[in-house]
């Protein structure tokens, strides 16, 4: 990774000693605050509860005919009354990212990203440090220290006016920093924590696209990967899918995807809730074939100036890998959105999302494997710097859909409001930076 970036750096650096590189600075924050019923800790019942969130950041890009730099750093601190884990302070997360794009001819692009994220996240905000690796079972404590970085690098070539290939090396690295938590404040005896296991994963995205005609679109993704989990189980996964997306008419887009993932594990069978110890046994398993599939639907309602209206369905069947478990599981889940612009300045957004893992038998210890969601958002841009927005969020957890009494085990409800300001010098667009 750094032959590809700091050559790129260097580049870019010799480019704006002579003066050819445009630099765009911006400094942003956004601060929420937010009321509503939650529970303080996993498997606990909802109580009232109000929460306060700062979100500052600085971010820089540089711009050149054939390249561009993007650099954002965003901490980000995060309290909440009651407070969980007996914590009478603001719990602290750290977020980086780096983004190059260069063009090396018309039809020949690399590209290489980087983000991490470190410092501390609640059992609610998971997807803040875990992003899309997001756990398919709820965590045991309420709150949890942990590192995580992901990079990729590689290019996407457009050989012919009708067919694109691109083929990008990606790994990634997360370890939780602390197991062992405080008990919750009004807690008994919580259910004994799992620790995350250390996982390592690389592997290689080559997707090839070919323009069937005017309407219709073929995506021929492969993405074989290596996990190496401390401790558990080494997986060797390749996903392999076809997808179709075809154009029904200028409004209305329709995507069919279907594949398998073939999973093998390197060093026998590791059972981390039965053995926290994961001693393995000599014999491998056999290779297991998951399933996967995907159908999407988009409809603009409305196209008028300033008034557009956007319908969006998708439905899937995935095998993404659970960092608690160490596992790949797979899982079914479905969404709906609807974005709405009312005017220049408001806009609506709402969106409902469901998802379970689809074993056949539910985890031994009886974890919530199945999860719900609904927001609504309203956005109004007060000033092209600025933006308010306010409205509320449900989720909630149950029990797999096999389990002998399916029930819900979390259920959150938060009203909220929050204010965006970006101060971006030499660039009208201030989006950009967020």
């Amino acid at each position: 990774m750094p032959g590809v970036v700091l050559p790129a750096l260097g580049a870019l650096g010799g480019a704006l000693l002579l003066g050819s590189v445009d630099v765009d600075q911006a400094v942003f924050a956004r601060a929420e605050v937010a009321a509503g019923s939650a529970p303080p800790a996993p498997g606990e019942a909802a109580e009232p509860a109000l929460s306060a969130e700062l979100r500052p950041g600085a971010a820089l890009r540089l711009r050149s005919e054939r390249s561009s730099l993007t650099l954002r750093l965003e901490p980000r601190f995060h309290y909440r009354t009651p407070n969980l884990a007996n914590l009478d302070r603001p719990l602290v997360l750290l977020r980086t990212d780096a983004s190059y794009l260069h063009a090396l001819t018309p039809r020949l692009a690399h590209r290489t990203n980087v983000s991490a994220t470190y410092g501390e996240v609640d059992y609610l905000d998971l997807d803040l440090s875990f992003g899309d690796t997001a756990p398919t079972r709820e965590l045991r404590d309420p709150v949890i220290t942990r590192f995580s970085t992901d990079a990729q690098t590689g290019f996407a070539w457009q050989a012919t006016r009708r067919y694109e290939i691109s083929v990008d090396a990606v790994a990634s690295y997360q370890v939780e920093l602390e197991e062992d938590q405080q008990t919750p404040a009004g807690s008994g005896s919580p259910a004994p924590a799992i620790g995350q296991p250390e996982t390592l994963a690389v592997g290689i995205d080559v997707i090839q696209e070919y323009e069937l005609d005017e309407r219709s679109v073929l995506r021929l993704p492969v993405s074989p990967r290596y996990y190496s989990v401390t401790p558990g189980n080494d997986q060797i996964a390749v996903a392999v899918d076809v997808v179709y997306r075809r154009l029904l008419e200028p409004r209305a887009t329709l995507e069919i995807g279907a594949g398998a993932a073939f999973v093998k594990d390197v060093e026998g069978e590791c059972d981390r809730l039965a053995d926290p110890e994961c001693e393995r046994p000599e014999e491998a398993d056999p290779l297991a074939v998951l399933p996967r599939a995907s159908v999407g639907y988009q409809r603009v309602l409305n196209d008028a100036s300033r008034r557009r209206s956007v319908l969006r369905l998708r439905a899937a069947l995935e095998t993404p890998f659970d960092p608690i478990l160490g596992d790949l599981r797979p899982l079914a889940s479905v969404e709906a959105g609807h974005d709405r612009e009312l005017d220049r300045d408001w806009s609506l957004s709402f969106v409902l999302q469901a998802a379970t893992v689809t074993t056949a038998d539910p985890l031994a210890d009886g974890s919530a494997e199945s999860t719900g969601a609904a927001t609504a958002l309203a956005n109004y841009r007060i000033a092209p710097w600025m933006l308010f927005d306010f409205g509320t969020r449900l989720s909630t957890r149950a029990s797999h859909l096999a389990a002998d009494s399916f029930e819900l085990t979390e259920t959150q409800v938060w009203g909220f409001c929050g204010l965006t300001v970006v101060f971006a010098a030499s660039s009208s667009d201030h989006d950009w930076a967020l």
